[in-house]
Formats: C-alpha cells, sequence, structure tokens
C-alpha cells in the first residue's frame, strides 16, 4: 500500500477551490461596492499553481514507476528498446497507458510492442476497455 503524500490529499478539494474563487472574482468584478476580486483572482492562482505542480509530481512518479518495473523485469539488452516504447507513447500523450502495457506484457519485448502499437491505433478508452 501506497502513503498518500498531503498534495493528494488535498487534491479533491483545490478544483472546488478554484471554482469558487473564481465565481466570486466574477461577481465581485460586476458589483460596485466591494472591488475585492484581486484576492479571490490571486487564491484561484495559487490553486491553479498547486494543481500543475501536483500534476508534474504524479507525472514523475510516473516515470520513476515505469523505470523501476523495466529494470526489474526485462534483460539489459531490450530495455533500450523498451524506453523507446515508453518515449513514443510518451510524445502522443499515452504514457499513463504503459504500466498497463506492462502488466499484460509479461516480460516479453514483443508483446510490449504489439500492445504499444494497439494502443496508439485505439486510443486511452478502447486500450483500458479491451476494446481492440
Amino acid at each position: 500500500m501506497s502513503k498518500r503524500s498531503w498534495s493528494q490529499n488535498i487534491l479533491p478539494y483545490v478544483g472546488i477551490g478554484i471554482i469558487v474563487a473564481l465565481v466570486l472574482s466574477l461577481l465581485l468584478d460586476s458589483s460596485n461596492g466591494f472591488g475585492g476580486s484581486e484576492i479571490f483572482t490571486g487564491i484561484a492562482l495559487i490553486l491553479a499553481v498547486g494543481a500543475v505542480l501536483y500534476l508534474k509530481n504524479m507525472q514523475n512518479v510516473l516515470k520513476n514507476e515505469v523505470n523501476r518495473r523495466v529494470k526489474a523485469e526485462y534483460a539489459p539488452e531490450v530495455r533500450p528498446e523498451v524506453f523507446k516504447i515508453y518515449q513514443r507513447l510518451g510524445a502522443k500523450e499515452l504514457d499513463g497507458l504503459f504500466p498497463i502495457i506492462l502488466d499484460n506484457a509479461e516480460g516479453s519485448l514483443n508483446k510490449v510492442k504489439k500492445l504499444a502499437n494497439i494502443a496508439e491505433g485505439v486510443g486511452w478508452k478502447a486500450f483500458i476497455e479491451n476494446q481492440w
């Protein structure tokens, strides 16, 4: 079981906070009285930056997991090819599917190639739902 970091614990509330801050900012801009919308806009920007940093952190976690699994499951002579396939999927923003590909490939380079080609052809949803 993995530990959840503080950013994972607050992520569900970040989206709600951004929406509330932006709505309040728009309401205060439209009113002639209070004029404190800069505060709410600042809060929304801080929450947006936090969300971006969290996503970057999760991307690093995925890369570390893939590195660990490839080193553990594949022979040294085929690792560069597996990493090239991972980079190719990353260029098409399908790198999140790579752990699923590794699960189904069972240590075979040919299966990794085949599943990566299928993932590129059908996309995220169809690959996850095994509609290929």
